[in-house]
């Protein structure tokens, strides 16, 4: 992430090319992370052909033919790199017994262990509630549908990141599409929400508004495994610190953002769903605290009924999906405004200094 930020491509694709291979989760990053490198190489093959124009005074045709050399040898190094990553990582096991390279991919890959492991928060447990779609489907069309659900829950993003391919539009996008990632894609861990609260927890200001309900409720969405492998203490102490902070942060640093207007102008459907967050945070806030400490409280003290003895479980994940869901849906809004606001696109990616540079600087 924060090579590419810097321009550094090929330390970045060597990095990510390890992560993809020591797990698929890394898949969650990677639309959002070939379509930028591509776009942003683009764009920097536009600033040669208008630093050529300028100093050499050459003829259009020139400059086009050395910016489309730039875009094939930036992309072909790229492109070689990747191959040779990836030929070093699994010559060994192609090398090897025969069938262990099979073994080794079905380990990143471990298609074979179901659409979702146990219950976690995303689309598929959730429509589970009312359709049965691992009886109706057979392993290949749930392959095939996730896979296809994924790719249109990211086309918004990847279609910001071609219009405004700057550093916020890389980190909103990776968070968008990787929740993409975790609702739709298949063989998905209830630990996996901490792939798209990576990118979202950079994003402080932006995501100001329902900023302490995610990562509380993506915290909350993984008790029952942290309470399996004995950790009930560890997470009681992050949700009272994710709490304590959010307070805090509530009553100052949050006001002072909202002095001046951040919200677009205009009565449109994006200008109203930005306002009436802006404007409920405090209530959102508040429920957020009050429903999860009424959760604990009740599923301290309560039993469950016989027959329906997962509730707790049950109403944790539909929750926390809700949750998710209606967050990624004013996320994609937030960078849709974002993308269309004509003088933050006019911002650069970061220098090697970590300050944001302006575009005619």
């Amino acid at each position: 992430m924060i090579c590419v930020l810097h321009r550094h491509y090929t330390t970045a694709t060597v990095l990510y090319c390890l992560a993809l291979n020591f797990k698929q989760m890394s898949l969650y990053y990677s639309i959002c992370f070939f379509f930028f490198v591509v776009v942003s190489i683009a764009k920097d093959s536009a600033d040669v052909y208008k630093s050529f124009m300028v100093k050499e005074n050459e003829s259009r045709i020139a400059a086009k033919v050395l910016r489309y050399l730039y875009c094939v040898f930036k992309i072909g190094c790229l492109v070689i790199v990747t191959v040779g990553v990836n030929v070093a990582l699994w010559l060994p096991y192609v090398m090897s017994e025969k069938g262990t390279w099979k073994l080794v991919l079905q380990r990143i890959f471990p298609v074979h262990r179901g659409l979702y492991e146990d219950k976690v928060a995303n689309f598929w447990c959730f429509i589970n509630n009312f359709v049965k779609v691992r009886s109706i489907l057979s392993q290949r069309s749930l392959t095939l549908t996730s896979a296809g659900l994924t790719i249109l829950g990211a086309l918004p993003s990847v279609v910001m990141i071609f219009r405004c391919p700057n550093a916020r539009t890389f980190l909103m996008s990776m968070f968008n599409i990787s929740m993409s990632f975790f609702f739709f894609s298949y063989m998905v861990h209830e630990k996996s929400i901490l792939l798209p609260l990576l990118p979202f927890s950079l994003l402080l200001y932006t995501y100001r508004h329902v900023y302490t309900t995610v990562m509380l409720f993506g915290l909350f969405s993984n008790f029952f495994l942290l309470r399996r492998d004995g950790c009930p203490v560890p997470y009681f102490a992050v949700m009272l610190i994710y709490g304590f902070v959010g307070y805090f942060y509530e009553r100052s640093y949050i006001r002072n953002f909202d002095k001046s207007p951040a919200e677009p102008a205009g009565t449109s459907i994006f200008a109203w769903i930005i306002k009436l967050v802006k404007d409920s945070h405090r209530w959102i806030t508040i429920g957020t605290v009050g429903f999860l400490t009424i959760f604990h409280i009740a599923e301290a003290i309560v039993s469950p009924p016989k027959r329906l003895p997962d509730i707790f479980l049950v109403l944790n994940v539909n929750v926390s999906f809700v949750v998710f869901a209606a967050v990624w849906v004013y996320s994609n809004v937030l960078l849709y405004v974002h993308a269309s606001t004509s003088d933050v696109c006019d911002t650069d990616l970061i220098d090697d200094s970590g300050r944001a540079k302006a575009k005619n600087a």
